[in-house]
């Protein structure tokens, strides 16, 4: 919990290099094990077109219109495939999204840095952030949530920087990072971390305070606006009907797509993962308010925690990942109760409650590895293997030396037993940890298709009406619907046809009467789901 082993020597260069290789662990490592999901596929694929097809300003999903998300993430990506890899190369992809949380974490170092003069605490608020769980896990995706959060972070601590030190550059910097959120998700970091951040700000340090900073917060948000929906007024005057018609689809699925109830984040402080004791120790007021007020602004981070889950609550589609934004508010939460308690450690002030935080959350993360590490190897004993298994024993180690250093009441040491911990399973357990989250060993994926040589250069038609990114992005290629062709015509011919069903279930005799079908097998086409199935086949015409 408490640092001054760890930071007490450190320069600030040291704590920048300390944090770029729990960045390196928790981002980097292992970055191409997890196969991607649905919003990996698509914007995969709308990179692949960029390169292939050279849609570089009207981007493409399949060969149509993708205007629903600007282009910055997907430029990015596709750069990277051409200077690191090509598009079998899962690593090359997710790398820019690993930089961009990595450029989170830094960015949120600067911005706490701005909020107080303690030398360390920047350092142990990042670190929070850099090992939360749900950071690691966008952070080891592409995820454009990422992007449009980590500029925003970049914009509230150039924000910072030009009111402490009065100067106007760091308010265009501000500007300039916001455009770039923007440019990478449309609003979306505008409303869900922005927004909260204008609301703590009123609330904590007054609303004079605010006002005060209205011109350049106005500044910062017309300018923000207007680069970042550049793309996007561009695309409305060249595509009107396209535009308008995505602009009302994108509408509809926010009132109506993945709807979920008010209540839904209310178990909001699992996502930060280890720091769970400390986020739930921050709200009880009595306890929390004296540590923080003495080194920041207790109802400034509590209106900001509150304020984040509440927007994004109100909105009525929800998903695990949109709560992405509010673990910059919980990290900066929990990093000044922390460091609040490790000043009071110094002077061996510690209160009883505020011991029996500390005692709980070192024998809750003790408890929970040593059960967790025991029922995996139990239930996975037929998988694993040696790495895994002294991964999990040095985890259990550092449990173990967590309770030797409470029980000592050495409580400063005890800051690194969590984060070494996150880094040790990083480094060690995630390709087995994703292999058994998958749940089936038998998969075989559609991505094979591109191997088998008879198939390759051939055009691919797919069954259904709707085209599935999965299915596309597999393919390796742009497809199109079996009912946009006739069977009667020879130019259709040679072509891979991919079914969801058996091609003999899905069109009569008399519609394969003029062709050939030979098939190829039954491929997955999802990886958490066996159930996702496809039938390949060779259609040629008979001669």
């Amino acid at each position: 919990m408490l640092v001054s082993v760890i930071v007490n020597p450190m320069k600030q260069s040291q704590q920048l290099l300390t944090l770029l290789v729990i960045c390196i662990c928790t981002f980097f490592v292992h970055l191409e094990a997890a196969f991607p999901d649905i919003m990996e596929m698509r914007n995969f694929t709308t990179a692949r077109e960029m390169i292939a097809e050279g849609n570089w300003w009207f981007t493409t999903l399949n060969l149509e219109p993708r205007l629903e998300k600007p282009p910055l993430p997907t430029w990015i990506t596709a750069w990277s495939v051409l200077a690191f890899g090509d598009f079998d190369n899962l690593y090359a992809l997710r790398f820019p999204g690993a930089i961009m949380s990595t450029l989170m974490i830094f960015f949120f170092y600067g911005f706490v840095k701005e909020q107080t003069s303690e030398k360390y605490l920047p350092f142990v608020a990042a670190s929070v952030l850099a090992t939360s769980l749900l950071i690691v896990q966008m952070g080891r995706t592409n995820s454009w949530d990422v992007y449009t959060h980590a500029f925003m972070v970049g914009s509230l601590w150039q924000f910072m920087v030009g009111i402490n030190r009065k100067k106007s550059a760091p308010i265009i910097y501000s500007m300039l990072f916001m455009g770039l959120s923007v440019f990478s998700k449309g609003p979306v970091s505008l409303y869900a971390l922005w927004l909260p951040f204008v609301i703590a700000f009123g609330v904590g340090f007054g609303g004079k305070e605010l006002i005060k900073h209205w011109k350049k917060l106005t500044f910062i948000l017309i300018g923000g606006l207007i680069i970042g929906f550049a793309w996007n007024i561009y695309m409305y005057l060249n595509q009107p009907e396209v535009t308008e018609f995505v602009l009302n689809k994108e509408t509809t699925s926010w009132g109506s797509r993945h709807v979920k109830s008010i209540l839904f984040y209310l178990n909001f402080p699992i996502f930060i993962g280890i720091w769970i004791p400390f986020l739930v120790a921050f709200f009880f007021y009595k306890l929390a308010k004296p540590l923080v007020n003495k080194i920041g602004n207790y109802k400034f981070a509590l209106a900001w925690v509150v304020a984040t889950i509440i927007l994004l609550s109100v909105i009525p589609t929800k998903k695990e990942r949109y709560l992405l934004p509010a673990l910059i508010p919980m990290a900066f939460a929990v990093s000044y109760l922390v460091y609040g308690m490790y000043r009071k450690v110094k002077n061996n002030a510690l209160s009883k409650y505020e011991q029996l935080v500390v005692k709980l959350f070192v024998y809750i993360l003790s408890g929970l590895t040593l059960i967790g590490s025991i029922v995996t190897i139990i239930l996975f004993k037929e998988t694993i293997d040696s790495v895994t298994i002294i991964t999990f024993a040095v985890v259990v180690f550092l449990g173990i030396i967590g309770i030797k250093f409470l029980r000592h009441s050495n409580y400063e040491k005890l800051f690194f037993i969590p984060i070494g911990m996150v880094c040790v399973i990083c480094l060690g357990a995630t390709p087995k940890l994703v292999q058994w989250a998958y749940g089936y060993d038998e998969f075989k994926s559609l991505a094979e298709i591109q191997k088998i040589e008879e198939l390759k250069g051939l055009p691919i038609y797919i069954e259904s009406q709707e085209l599935d990114p999965k299915i596309v992005w597999l393919a390796g290629k742009p497809t199109k619907s079996m009912n946009s062709i006739s069977y009667l015509d020879k130019s259709n011919f040679p072509s891979v046809a991919i079914t969801i069903n058996p091609i003999w279930e899905t069109y009569v005799k008399e519609d394969l009467d003029s062709v050939n079908v030979k098939p190829y097998g039954v491929f997955d086409f999802f990886r958490k789901d066996s159930k996702w199935k496809t039938s390949v086949y060779l259609v040629e015409w008979k001669e």
